[in-house]
């Protein structure tokens, strides 16, 4: 009899131990996921918002968006580039074990010595990589 009960409680902190497990890795890998759109807006935007250079913006685009370059003809008048905001908004990665894709709506503000811009970016995650679906770029109020 003792045994048996033996058997039933390492069979029980086995598979609590697995589930804990699973939970671990389900948000060490959400987590990882969540810190690489910021990553990946960074690289995109800081060429565009310092050099008016859109190529790595182009080059992540998610299949199927048409994206209009963004307007920054107002950049020469603002430069240099002193800060980018830290990134802030809606970051929707599912659990592994629930189904969706997971998205995010975020936006920044450029600090620029004689002004500011706002940019606004919403992106999915495929295959790996966080791929733009909107990109925007609002130019802001010039310094006084």
């Amino acid at each position: 009899m003792k045994s048996l009960r033996f058997s039933i409680l390492s069979g029980v902190a086995v598979a609590a131990s697995l589930v804990v497990v699973f939970l671990v890795i389900d948000y060490t890998t959400r987590a990882r996921i969540e810190r690489r759109v910021h990553d990946t807006l960074n690289e995109i935007s800081l060429p565009l918002l310092e050099k008016g250079n859109p190529s790595l913006l182009f080059a992540q685009l998610d299949e199927g968006v048409q994206l209009r370059s963004p307007s920054m003809s107002f950049i020469t008048q603002y430069l240099p580039l002193i800060a980018l905001d830290p990134w802030e908004g809606q970051i929707d990665v599912p659990a592994f074990y629930a189904n969706g894709t997971p998205q995010a709506q975020l936006s920044a503000r450029a600090h620029y010595s004689r002004g500011v811009a706002d940019v606004r970016a919403s992106l999915v995650y495929r295959n790996g990589e966080w791929l733009v679906r909107e990109y925007e770029v609002m130019q802001g109020p010039a310094a006084q």
